[in-house]
């Protein structure tokens, strides 16, 4: 009885996770972010039945300005999947945007580590080598993430700008 008792209020609150889960990717579809973040806070409160509600919670609160409970998502969501690339590129981006631009670099080394043909990822890793003052690694960053992401904009610029700075003008005109 106590065994039946304990499934069953198991299967409870995964179903109640997942309802809320799938409540706030509705409420976030409907651009309704504050009705997201509280669906998603309850799903993650139910238990963490899934790693995704992590993500979820994580983009819910980077869209509304809470960056430091964006970040702490992110990382949980590595405690129970290690190998999550998004999480580890949203612990780059993060960290970026905060200043920690050696936590940066290891998450989004971790990132292409995964995930070798990301090549949006190889373009944050140059500009967070850039900013340690990295040259040989952030040019090496900019190479693969121009080799495998050749149209992306946000890519072309930020290896533009890095070999103007470094005195390429062709090629960074080239780029431009």
């Amino acid at each position: 009885l106590l065994i039946t008792f304990l499934a069953g209020w198991h299967t409870l609150r995964g179903y109640t996770a997942n309802q809320a889960y799938f409540s706030a990717i509705l409420a976030r579809a409907e651009d309704r972010w504050d009705d997201a973040a509280r669906h998603v806070s309850a799903a993650v409160e139910a238990g963490i039945f899934d790693y995704r509600y992590l993500l979820q919670q994580s983009e819910v609160a980077q869209h509304l300005g809470r960056m430091d409970e964006a970040l702490r998502a992110s990382e949980r969501c590595l405690d129970y999947h290690p190998n999550a690339i998004t999480a580890w590129y949203n612990v780059g981006q993060l960290r970026a945007a905060a200043g920690d631009y050696a936590g940066a670099r290891d998450a989004l080394a971790r990132t292409v580590a995964l995930d070798p043909d990301n090549g949006q990822a190889y373009g944050r890793l140059g500009v967070v080598y850039r900013r340690l003052g990295e040259a040989d690694s952030a040019r090496s960053a900019y190479t693969r993430a121009l080799a495998l992401s050749p149209s992306d904009r946000m890519i072309l610029y930020n290896a533009a700008s890095f070999y103007r700075q470094q005195g390429d003008v062709i090629r960074a005109q080239d780029l431009y």
